[in-house]
């Protein structure tokens, strides 16, 4: 197995190891492939060459962000003085008219 000097861009860690970014590590130059194509790592110097049959590995958009729900409100409660309907908010800039 060849190894592949690269620059972290993102932490890893292990059970025995934590890695920070910016840190340069060696590693096995097929995770050092698949680290730098989902854009975690930089390699140091040039890239070593892909395994004999290895693909890049394809275009993985990032998570799907969904358009974000309406939150739901608590309608205001009328008040006593308010019309049956109305909130307590209308009733009083009705009456200051």
């Amino acid at each position: 197995m060849t190894t592949a000097l690269i620059k972290l861009l993102v932490s890893r860690v292990g059970s025995d190891f934590s890695q920070v970014p910016g840190q340069e590590v060696e590693i096995e130059t097929g995770e050092a492939w698949r680290m730098v194509d989902g854009g975690q790592a930089v390699f140091v110097g040039s890239p070593p060459p892909r395994a004999m049959g290895e693909e890049p590995t394809p275009d993985v958009p990032a998570a799907n962000p969904q358009p974000a729900k309406p939150k739901r409100t608590k309608k205001p409660k009328p008040t006593p003085d308010a019309p049956a309907g109305m909130s307590s908010e209308a009733a009083s800039s009705e009456s200051k008219e």
